[in-house]
C-alpha cells in the first residue's frame, strides 16, 4: 500500500484558508485510499455466485460509490435480476439428460411436507 503521509506539511505551517483547504483535501484523499485498500477481507475458498457478472459488480460499485440513492439501488437490482435470468435460462437450455437436470436442482433440498392437523368439530375429528 502506498502512503502519502510524508507529503503532509506540519499543521503549524498552515497560514491561510487556501492551504487549509489543500491540507484537508489531501487528508481526505489519504483516508479514502486507506478505506479502499482495507476493503473487505478475503473470502478464501469461497467463490462468487455463478450468475454474478462483471455488470453486477460494476452496478454494485456504481450504486455504493457514486449513486447511493433508491434509483441507484433499483438499477443495481435490475442488473442482478437480468444476470440471474440469463444464467438460469442458459443452464436450463444446456440440460441434456437427467443427470444434468439433477445437478441444477440438487441445491434445493425438499423439506418434508407437513400435513395439516385434523379438523375437530364438536369433539369429532374429520
Amino acid at each position: 500500500m502506498k502512503t502519502n503521509v510524508t507529503i503532509f506539511p506540519s499543521v503549524d505551517s498552515i497560514r491561510d484558508p487556501v492551504e487549509l483547504d489543500q491540507y484537508v483535501a489531501a487528508l481526505t484523499g489519504l483516508f479514502e485510499e486507506a478505506i479502499k485498500a482495507s476493503g473487505y477481507p478475503s473470502r478464501q475458498g469461497q467463490r462468487d455466485a455463478p450468475w454474478w457478472t462483471e455488470e453486477c459488480a460494476a452496478g454494485r460499485r456504481r450504486w455504493l460509490n457514486g449513486d447511493p440513492t433508491a434509483e441507484g439501488r433499483k438499477r443495481f437490482q435490475k442488473a442482478v435480476r437480468q444476470a440471474k435470468k440469463k444464467y438460469w435460462a442458459k443452464a436450463i437450455n444446456e440440460v441434456k439428460d437427467d443427470r444434468d437436470l439433477y445437478r441444477i436442482i440438487a441445491w434445493h433440498i425438499f423439506e418434508p411436507r407437513l400435513n395439516t392437523p385434523p379438523l375437530a368439530v364438536n369433539g369429532i375429528y374429520s
